[in-house]
């Protein structure tokens, strides 16, 4: 008995060694990444509309902090746009920029193991056929796009709101991914707070959990979830004078200066057999179509792609889809400047590149529903050819 209870203690200190060498040098080169954009692109990257809009500037959060020090309201005017809360648990350390830093390092790097988690999750839970070797492989290579994708490591240099949005969000698709309702409805009362069109997120837990009981009790503990929140914010600010500066400011789009989200209404098809997929959906509606998006919305779901690994044979455009968004990204901050700053380029060249990149992300959800579809066909004829589905699909 204890010959067995040693070995289990090796494998154990084995596993937790191997691990580490795997973790470590992959935190410590994001890390790196993270501090040298810090120091030498910080400025740049606070002037770029593409990381940053009024709802997640930190900046605009360090002036509220020093308002409200000075007995000023933060909401008078149009410069704070987040909410109370978030002045208090800032306020601590907002004069110690090093600690600010950290703390955004490690929700970024949180938020990868929570994508790891989400991806190997979905892959075992689905019963893929992909062997357990090939799953830790994608779940670990989600995790590697996350830590070292340019825009996750810009968004953290700049201690952009969207890091702890996005962490938020990754914790919400794991519950979701594990059916944890009560944790679901908690963590989208405080998405919404965030962002009102997170609030769509709503359709695909009615979906995973169709059961009245299940539903009840999630749309009762939302509305005690939310409402806490008002009140918590209530206290926070001693008023309700940031409901005009952060709900009624998102639904009014008071501020026009440019961004890289085109605001118009849609309609989507819903995937009702795959709930996973609906959310997936939802994800790149809300980062295309919500009025004051950044490249940090699209962090999540960019690095999610790899889960839906048996749709990739079906889709047509994903080279077309990849050189746009990179073009688009290396192109924004080219045409920002020639309209603003140098003045040879006007309002059209980034607006182009904005309606591009959104472009690229309506091509991809609707590459991939018309995957979905191709493989629900494929299924239901037994047919193995993909040719075959074409034929059908478009009959």
């Amino acid at each position: 008995m204890k010959y067995a209870e040693t070995i289990f203690k090796y494998a154990e200190n084995i596993m937790v060694v191997k691990f580490l060498c795997e973790r470590v040098p992959l935190w410590f080169l994001s890390l790196l990444l993270r501090v040298f954009a810090k120091i030498f692109f910080e400025e740049f990257l606070n002037k770029q509309p593409e990381f940053v809009v009024p709802h997640n500037s930190f900046r605009r959060l360090i002036d509220g902090i020093h308002m409200r020090k000075h007995g000023l309201s933060p909401y008078d005017g149009d410069m704070l746009h987040c909410q109370p809360v978030l002045l208090d648990l800032f306020e601590p350390v907002i004069d110690h920029p090093n600690v600010v830093l950290g703390l955004f390092i490690i929700l970024d790097t949180l938020t990868a193991e929570v994508l790891n988690f989400i991806a190997i999750t979905h892959l075992r839970a689905n019963g893929d056929s992909k062997s357990e070797e090939e799953k830790l492989r994608i779940s670990s290579f989600i995790m590697k796009f996350y830590l070292l994708n340019p825009v996750a490591i810009g968004s953290c240099a700049i201690s952009s709101l969207s890091v702890l949005n996005n962490f938020l969000v990754s914790v919400f698709i794991m519950s979701f991914v594990k059916g944890w309702i009560l944790n679901c409805s908690i963590l989208l009362s405080l998405l919404v707070h965030f962002s009102l069109y997170q609030f769509i997120y709503i359709v695909a837990l009615f979906v995973r959990f169709p059961i009245a009981k299940k539903i009840l009790l999630f749309l009762a503990t939302f509305i005690i979830s939310f409402f806490g929140m008002v009140i918590i914010n209530y206290c926070s600010d001693g008023g309700f004078d940031y409901i005009n500066s952060t709900f009624m400011f998102q639904l009014e789009v008071r501020d026009l200066s440019p961004n890289l989200g085109i605001f118009c209404y849609c309609k989507n098809r819903i995937c009702r057999s795959n709930s996973f997929l609906l959310l997936y959906q939802f994800l790149i509606l809300v980062s295309v179509f919500s009025s004051y998006p950044t490249v940090s919305d699209n962090l999540i779901y960019l690095c999610l792609l790899p889960v839906f690994i048996s749709l990739h044979k079906y889709l047509r455009w994903e080279l077309i889809i990849g050189g746009t968004m990179v073009s688009c990204l290396i192109l924004a901050p080219i045409m920002w400047r020639m309209w603003v700053t140098t003045g040879s380029g006007n309002a059209n060249f980034y607006f182009a590149i904005a309606l591009c990149y959104s472009v690229a992300q309506i091509l991809l959800l609707t590459d991939l529903l018309y995957a979905f579809v191709r493989q629900e066909a494929n299924k239901n004829r037994n047919l193995t050819e993909t040719d075959n589905v074409s034929l059908f699909v478009l009959k």
